[in-house]
């Protein structure tokens, strides 16, 4: 599955608010949003299953997939994966707000992911629920400023004034979509979207390494390595 994290309102869960392994419910918001309710739906189907009918099985909530380390392969619908959009947008934008340079944003690349499945999947049956996430982490501003040298680095403000101008033309309008939740999220103070940053992965992340797992360092020779293969089929 993926991110059951979902969000807060009026301050419901709090800002600190964090999810592990041993927990599917907090108080977060799911209802408001299709795609994380289908995956809290899903695992409360699974866990009610091993309960009552004895199920063995295995929940992997796995985090943002992105291209193959070892060469940088993209997946088939690249097209539509929201991060990449997100980077498509910010490069065509051309401008970067100092804030979101110290943002981090986490890389799970799809190689690594199956292989940590494939580990977890030999945990004895009490080992039931996983939070698969790479535990190195770079920044928002080093990814992008990998895409392009030309990126310009702006205030807060100057951006959200960009992102709008931009939605408001037709033919650039699609791209900048993945920007939108910037623009709301300054907008609306009574809904919060949790992030990777909600999600504590402690557990997941020590039995990995008792396996002799362990995740990729995400840097520069790797973000270069499926732009690269972006570039190829003029993605940007």
């Amino acid at each position: 599955t993926g991110s059951v994290v979902g969000s807060s309102q009026n301050g419901v869960p709090s800002a600190d608010f964090k999810l592990d392994e041993h927990a599917l419910f907090k108080g977060q918001l799911v209802e408001n949003n299709q795609y994380v309710n289908s995956k809290f739906i899903a695992e409360r189907t699974i866990y009610e299953a091993i309960l009552q009918r004895g199920l063995r099985a295995k929940v992997m909530r796995v985090s943002n997939l992105a291209p193959r380390f070892d060469d940088g392969a993209v997946q088939i619908n690249y097209e539509t994966n929201n991060a990449l959009c997100t980077l498509k947008a910010y490069k065509t934008l051309g401008q970067l707000s100092y804030d979101i340079m110290s943002i981090k944003m986490e890389y799970s690349p799809i190689d690594y992911v199956a292989r940590a499945v494939l580990t977890l999947a030999k945990t004895p049956d009490d080992c039931i629920c996983f939070n698969l996430m790479n535990d190195y982490i770079p920044y928002m501003g080093d990814v992008i400023m990998r895409l392009s040298s030309k990126i310009r680095l702006v205030e807060p403000e100057e951006l959200e004034k960009e992102i709008t101008k931009v939605l408001n033309d037709p033919k650039q309008a699609d791209i900048m979509r993945p920007l939108l939740a910037y623009s709301s999220n300054k907008r609306d103070g009574d809904t919060h979207m949790f992030g990777f940053d909600a999600i504590d992965s402690t557990y997941t992340s020590q039995i990995l390494c008792r396996l002799g797992f362990r995740w990729p360092v995400i840097d520069g020779n790797y973000v270069e390595r499926f732009a690269k293969k972006l570039e190829e089929k003029e993605f940007f």
